[in-house]
């Protein structure tokens, strides 16, 4: 999916939330992204140029956007005070890489400040020996909460997505129903990528 349309769909997504949703997506082609409130003035030239570009509706700085895959969890105000927290977000990704085997761990230490997501650790980060594979974001609205994450391509996609569905019903303690977009929220998203997400005033806003 290209990056300004999954953008534009997450925020949708907030928009018109009544229940729980989960979404899990992989973006092509590869692109960068960088956070709500991230300068543009610290971004490279080169990467805006030569790369699909977008302003994610979250915080957070400068995520490359290869053959890893991205998950948006929508959630009420009543769900969010229990399942929005990152240390229950993140424990959802590392149960599902440790039951495909990945040894992954949370951070407890804030490392040193970075520009890029990748570089940059917090506590609850997702760790694959010592590096960082899985960070996110929030953005809360009258609605609810809008969590987006990326997690490195250490598995094939189809499994790490496997992974990462099992690991959310397992720590959110719920099954998890596939669905498709309403037609409300498709067309929402569409708008939104018209007027925002694929113009120069959305992304040079900062």
């Amino acid at each position: 999916m290209p990056v300004k349309l999954g953008m534009a769909l997450d925020e949708s997504l907030l928009a018109h939330l009544t229940q729980p949703v989960l979404r899990l997506y992989f973006v092509k082609p590869d692109a960068v992204s960088i956070g709500y409130s991230f300068p543009l003035k610290q971004v490279a030239q080169e990467l805006v140029e030569w790369h699909d570009f977008a302003r994610r509706p979250t915080g957070g700085g400068i995520v490359f956007h290869g053959d890893g895959l991205v998950f948006s969890l929508a959630l009420p105000h009543e769900t969010a005070v229990l399942t929005g927290d990152a240390c229950v977000i993140h424990s959802a990704v590392v149960a599902g890489l440790r039951l495909a085997g990945l040894d992954v761990t949370l951070a407890v230490e804030r490392g040193e400040r970075c520009s890029l997501c990748s570089k940059s650790i917090v506590p609850w980060d997702v760790l694959l020996r010592s590096k960082k594979i899985c960070g996110s974001a929030r953005r809360r609205q009258a609605t609810g909460f809008l969590i987006q994450g990326y997690v490195d391509p250490v598995l094939p996609q189809k499994e790490l997505a496997a992974a990462l569905l099992e690991g959310f019903a397992r720590v959110l303690n719920t099954p998890l129903q596939p669905s498709t977009y309403t037609s409300e929220e498709w067309d929402s998203g569409q708008q939104l990528l018209r007027e925002r997400y694929d113009t120069d005033e959305w992304i040079a806003r900062r």
